[in-house]
């Protein structure tokens, strides 16, 4: 697509952005063979929470590759949005996308280094405070690179939309691409994002560096997490006591992060998936932070956004796994009763629970699987 009428302008955020008129629809991940600079407004509320989340950490003077940065959307949102002055340098080997960065740059009256190059070998020759890959499909053939071209302290920003693979689906592409089990099914979200984390985190290891999520979520067709770089033997050691298994109980519903093999409260089979990250998921101070810049931030998606962030600082505060309500009616047998409903009979038991953003017929609780049981029968009675 080379003819300049083939090409649009549109906005996001506080950035314009030249990008190809085929690619101008508000739905789904689209083709990247469509056009030579990929654009995808379904990812606008990633790009939300993304730059919220810089707004809320970055430094003034970072350095911040996006390394597959087609449009340069992302990077240039980080340019004019976070408040702190960044050398941004934005980074794609299609020699259309790398004269349409330069353009879209100059456009937004932004100083960005714009780089045509293998992002494997560029990932090689040198770090920065913050790295982003938000490639079409799998990020797996770049983290190993990535986790050594991230600074101590600095970011490590990582979307993944294939999610089939991740979620179970496709076991296999699981297999293959993250040498980890997945778990298709009412868990397979947390899994997929868990896995995700732990890759990275035993990418790291190998380098002496320890990766630990502080923002993630699955939303739509795409897993996003973002995790902080502590370089260090020691560190990544300690990162890796974090890399386990989750087993689920079809029988009873038990879950927990286990290396077990039998379910510990009904002695039945279990489910395994993993390796995966047993940890935290959400950072509450991070959360804290980013909301704390929504009053004044430009957001695509304001409605959205608002509410996923606001689901997401309650879960940032949550135990680790959650119970699908419909799920578990159905094991149970007494059909599925209403969140409310369920939610109040735990509370007569000096339960808490809280909402998940990717599942509304599901909460996380501090509960167990017998109380939770419990909890859906009484719920169902009325």
């Amino acid at each position: 697509m080379s003819g300049e009428a083939s090409f649009v302008v549109v906005e996001e955020g506080k950035a314009r952005v030249k990008v190809p008129a085929a690619e101008r629809t508000e739905r789904g991940p689209g083709n990247k063979e469509d056009a030579a600079v990929f654009y995808n407004p379904a990812m606008a509320t990633n790009r939300d929470l993304a730059t919220l989340l810089m707004a809320a950490r970055a430094q003034p003077g970072w350095t911040v590759l996006d390394g597959l940065a087609a449009s340069g959307l992302r990077g240039l949102r980080y340019a004019l949005e976070t408040g702190v002055p960044l050398a941004l340098e934005m980074n794609d080997w299609n020699p259309v996308a790398a004269r349409t960065l330069e353009e879209n740059a100059k456009m937004n009256g932004v100083e960005a280094k714009v780089t045509r190059r293998n992002l494997a070998a560029l990932l090689q020759e040198q770090v920065w405070d913050v790295v982003e890959l938000d490639p079409f499909g799998s990020p797996a053939p770049f983290l190993d690179g990535a986790t050594r071209a991230v600074r101590d302290g600095g970011l490590l920003g990582v979307t993944a939309t294939d999610t089939t693979g991740l979620a179970g689906v496709f076991p296999r592409v699981c297999r293959r691409r993250y040498d980890a089990e997945p778990m298709h099914g009412e868990l397979g979200h947390e899994v997929a994002l868990r896995i995700l984390a732990g890759s990275v985190a035993r990418q790291a290891a190998k380098h002496e560096v320890a990766f630990t999520p502080i923002f993630s979520h699955a939303t739509d067709h795409y897993y996003r997490i973002t995790l902080q770089a502590r370089r260090g033997a020691q560190r990544a050691d300690a990162a890796l006591e974090s890399v386990g298994h989750l087993i689920s109980c079809p029988a009873c519903g038990h879950r927990s992060f286990s290396e077990e093999r039998s379910c510990p409260e009904c002695g039945g089979p279990v489910r395994v998936a993993g390796p995966l990250w047993t940890g935290p998921m959400l950072d509450v101070a991070t959360t804290d932070a980013m909301q704390a810049k929504v009053p004044t931030a430009t957001l695509a998606r304001w409605r959205e956004t608002r509410h996923l962030l606001n689901v997401l600082s309650g879960e940032a505060r949550a135990p680790p796994l959650y119970y699908d309500i419909h799920k578990a009616g159905e094991r149970l047998k007494v059909g599925s009763p209403s969140t409310a409903k369920v939610v109040g009979a735990l509370a007569q038991m000096g339960r808490v629970a809280w909402s998940v953003h990717f599942n509304r017929l599901a909460i996380r609780t501090d509960a167990t699987a017998k109380e939770m049981n419990e909890a859906v029968r009484m719920a169902s009675l009325g």
